[in-house]
């Protein structure tokens, strides 16, 4: 049966204007025929008469001309490989080091050409690729410190700005859960590898731990205390608060740890101003209580 193409109601067969729009009815020839035959031939006749054209694209998603980049790529790699094993192998030389550095970048532009316009999976893959080829780089050189650090750097670089976009977006602050431990563990891996006194119990611990709950607190007042939508430039004040307030207690503790004295010193600026944002986004958030109160009096009155 047909249907309006202006309000969707069903037609009679014969129909030439809408009955419930009045929209005229424009049915091709063979619409209006009826009965066993007009259903096999509508039956018959393909959806599609006319055959899509390909866009060249493989199973693998590639078109033609990442099809032929990639070729090009691969070609052009084991040409460099060739030659740097010719000239480098029978010489004795360290033929490690530039070879493995050119599979690298062979895996590189294979991974930007196989995931186009992906953020995540581009750097998923560009960070997978630098894990392997530094840690290959450390075991071939027999420096294991600067690997594990290295290392672990970039799995925490990934937690933090890859991790998120593999999730939706109203659960991607549940990464925070996973971020805040992963950067704990990372501050005391280093302070294991440093040498000298430790620095992660006096110093590093406290900061993080101010830094979370400072950002708690500011997340409760959006979520919770919040009256339509939380203005930027109070978002804005208050991160330049906490981070003020973040680096002057790293300086107090880092002083404390170095020279056992409770003492300021070039953090003083810091605090003062950390102490005058505070205040000020106090004294805006109390002002708009008391007119947002006074003008719901006054529309009840």
């Amino acid at each position: 049966m047909p249907y309006c193409v202006q309000c969707g109601v069903e037609l009679p067969p014969d129909a030439s204007v809408c009955p419930l729009c009045g929209t005229s009815v424009l049915l091709p020839p063979d619409s209006h025929s009826t009965g066993t035959e007009g259903s096999r031939a509508a039956e018959s006749e393909p959806m599609f008469p006319v055959p899509v054209a390909s866009d060249g694209r493989n199973r693998w998603g590639l078109d033609k001309k990442r099809k032929g980049a990639l070729e090009l790529l691969f070609g052009l790699s084991f040409v460099a490989l060739a030659v740097l094993g010719f000239s480098l192998v029978p010489s004795g030389a360290d033929w490690f080091v530039p070879m493995s550095s050119v599979v690298a970048g062979t895996l590189y532009g294979a991974v930007l050409l196989a995931f186009p316009f992906s953020y995540r999976w581009i750097a998923t893959g560009w960070i997978s690729i630098s894990f392997l080829f530094i840690g290959m780089l450390g075991v071939h050189l027999g420096g294991y410190g600067w690997t594990i650090l290295t290392c672990s750097a970039l799995a925490l670089g990934w937690i933090l700005l890859v991790l998120p976009y593999f999730l939706p977006v109203r659960k991607r602050p549940l990464v925070l859960t996973i971020q805040f431990p992963t950067i704990l563990a990372f501050l005391s891996l280093v302070d294991y590898r440093s040498s000298g006194s430790s620095w992660f119990l006096p110093v590093a611990l406290p900061v993080a731990c101010l830094i979370v709950l400072s950002f708690s607190v500011l997340a409760l007042r959006i979520r919770i205390f919040r009256y339509g939508d939380f203005p930027m430039a109070d978002f804005i004040l208050s991160f330049g608060c906490i981070a003020c307030l973040a680096v002057g207690t790293g300086e107090v503790l880092a002083v404390r740890h170095a020279t056992g004295v409770w003492a300021f010193g070039w953090s003083g600026p810091l605090w003062i101003a950390a102490s005058a944002l505070a205040v000020f986004l106090g004294a805006v958030g109390l002002s708009r209580r008391v007119r947002r109160y006074f003008t719901s009096q006054t529309r009840h009155s």
